[in-house]
């Protein structure tokens, strides 16, 4: 299931009507329907006050963790770049390796690593690829961040 659908089932859980929930998290209402629809990419920082809104993780939002509850902070976008060079670094991969694994494009990667907004496939691929906890790596929940699972 993509996430945009799990964002969807999560609103409709807690029946919030689409229109309404966009007003709540300050995003006009047909922008909003195109993110749920999967017809437009969410920026990241408006996904962060969508999942915090909805109550609901990165993690389960990715299918990463079934786990729903929300207990975190906002996210904190701004290092993710770097705590990603960090990992392909101390895994000892190219960008050009991690690139092909994560579908994108070595020049974007680069740009991510250097604090270019990220997509949220981008960061799903990237935290499935290697076993990693999305709210640990956007700081969200305060836990080690291990890579002990990468290959």
């Amino acid at each position: 299931m993509e996430y945009y659908t799990r964002i969807r089932n999560a609103r409709e859980d807690k029946d919030w009507k689409q229109y309404e929930f966009a007003k709540e998290v300050g995003i006009n209402h047909k922008a909003y329907n195109f993110y749920e629809t999967g017809t437009r990419k969410i920026p990241l920082d408006v996904m962060d006050r969508i999942v915090s809104k909805l109550e609901i993780s990165f993690d389960y939002a990715f299918e990463i963790d079934g786990d729903l509850k929300h207990d975190y902070v906002s996210a904190n976008i701004q290092n993710l770049g770097k705590k990603m060079r960090e990992i392909r670094k101390e895994k000892k991969l190219s960008q050009i390796a991690i690139s092909s694994l994560i579908g994108c494009s070595q020049q974007s990667l680069s740009q991510y690593e250097k604090g270019k907004d990220i997509p949220p496939e981008v960061l799903k691929r990237f935290c499935q690829e290697f076993g990693l906890s999305a709210d640990v790596l956007l700081e969200r929940r305060e836990e080690k961040l291990s890579t002990d699972n990468c290959e």
